[in-house]
C-alpha cells in the first residue's frame, strides 16, 4: 500500500521464513490449515510492528527528553 518500500533482502527473508514454517509444520505432521493460520498471524504481527514501531520509538524519545529537562 505504500508503493515499493520493501527491500530485496526483506523479501528474501520473508520467503525463506515462510518456507521454514512450512517445513516445520510438515515435519510435525500437523494439519495444513494450521500452516495458513500461523503464516497469517506472523503477517499480522509484522505489520503491527512496522506500524506501531516508529510511533513507540517517537514516544520513548519524547519521554527521555522530558526527563532530561526535569532532571
Amino acid at each position: 500500500m505504500s508503493g515499493g518500500k520493501g527491500k530485496c533482502l526483506g523479501i528474501l527473508f520473508g520467503s525463506l521464513s515462510y518456507t521454514v514454517i512450512d517445513k516445520i509444520i510438515i515435519a510435525l505432521k500437523r494439519n495444513s490449515l494450521i500452516n495458513d493460520a500461523v503464516k497469517g498471524i506472523i503477517l499480522i504481527v509484522v505489520i503491527l510492528i512496522q506500524v506501531a514501531g516508529p510511533q513507540f520509538k517517537q514516544r520513548m524519545e519524547m519521554l527521555k527528553s522530558r526527563k532530561r529537562e526535569e532532571g
